[in-house]
């Protein structure tokens, strides 16, 4: 009884520490937001000037991202635009934070949410609303009021909204993580046969079109080139993207760079990029590939997976260097906390047994 009290005891200690950990982060998130942001590398707010210019200048070009993320900020006025972006990094380092069960729990959801905080929330711009709509989505799965289907019907809603007035391939994002859930109980032979299709829709598709998806790497780079930018992790297409053929090795080539950049650019931080690339990709496959989901919790679960897989394989189309790809997979890294998060049902076994140590 006395070891029971003992372990009890422990596991609300480690709860506090995290408690009061958690808080430390976000005291020290909004002390370097409004006090230290002057000493960040350029790089990092490059996109975030871009939209604030469109946000002064009051443009209505929806066919620029910038200008309709500007539109965006404009509902709250542009002298609230620090003060909705600091709102939402509060808000992701809550959901983040939420049900933490172990100081060990806090660091491994700490491995995804640092990078996030310091490329994406530390200034307004596109990730900022693609982070809100990820709090909005993992807050509503890790509540027992949603199910899964209405989690779908969401995800079909902030998706679509998204792609239809800032980012148009984030509905290539939906319509692959559809595919990716239709496919997930097909025999290893019909899941070849699916990607032979794949491959064969491609090597036929109009050159207009796959010009279209991947020329964005090469026209982005080459701007880069031109305004003087000392981007060392540019990818370019090893080929024009006017056939099958040559968008597929363009393709397999993007991927190969991203998930081993550190065989390229051989930097430290090419290497961190790639551990915590790694480790990304081993949660959501963990997520994707464990038993046939029986309940809510789990069918949940499998969609927040399948989403940040879609990111990955759609991402690998076109993105233009190594810092863009990171900084856009983190932005929908909250959709891990989830996957490491106990289910509910575990987590109310987890409340019996410690009801029952007390008395």
């Amino acid at each position: 009884m006395h070891a029971t009290k003992l372990n009890r005891d422990w596991v609300l200690a480690e709860r506090g520490l995290a408690t009061v950990a958690s808080t430390l982060l976000s005291m020290l998130y909004l002390t370097i937001f409004f006090f230290g942001r002057e000493s960040l590398p350029e790089k990092w707010v490059t996109d975030s000037n871009k939209m604030l210019e469109f946000l002064v200048t009051g443009s209505s070009n929806f066919d620029d991202s910038f200008a309709a993320t500007a539109r965006v900020f404009s509902f709250f006025g542009p002298e609230y635009v620090n003060v909705v972006t600091a709102s939402v990094g509060l808000a992701y380092l809550m959901v983040a934070s939420s049900r933490v069960a172990s100081l060990r729990d806090l660091a491994a959801r700490w491995l995804f949410v640092l990078p996030c905080m310091l490329l994406n929330l530390l200034a307004p711009g596109k990730e900022t609303v693609v982070i809100a709509m990820s709090i909005t989505l993992v807050a509503c799965g890790m509540s027992r009021a949603v199910s899964s289907r209405g989690l779908v019907v969401m995800i079909i809603v902030l998706y679509g909204c998204y792609a239809f007035f800032i980012r148009n391939y984030y509905a290539m994002i939906v319509v692959l993580a559809f595919g990716i859930r239709a496919s997930a109980r097909l025999t290893p032979a019909w899941k070849a046969v699916v990607v032979a299709c794949v491959l064969g829709a491609i090597l036929v598709a109009p050159a207009e079109i796959l010009y279209i998806l991947q020329s964005p790497r090469d026209i982005s780079n080459n701007y880069a080139l031109t305004i003087g930018s000392d981007n060392r992790t540019m990818i370019w297409n090893l080929y024009p993207p006017t056939s099958g053929v040559n968008f597929i090795v363009n393709y397999l080539y993007a991927a190969a760079m991203f998930v081993l950049p550190v065989i390229s650019f051989r930097a430290p931080v090419d290497l961190a990029m790639m551990l915590m690339h790694f480790a990304i990709i081993r949660v959501a496959l963990r997520g994707l590939s464990s038993v046939p989901p029986t309940g809510e919790d789990q069918r949940k679960r499998r969609w927040f997976a399948t989403l940040i897989v879609a990111h990955i394989l759609v991402q690998f189309i076109f993105e233009p260097d190594l810092g863009s790809y990171v900084r856009h997979l983190t932005s929908v890294s909250l959709f891990l906390i989830p996957l490491l998060t106990l289910p509910s049902a575990n987590q109310d076994e987890a409340r019996r047994h410690m009801r029952g140590a007390i008395q």
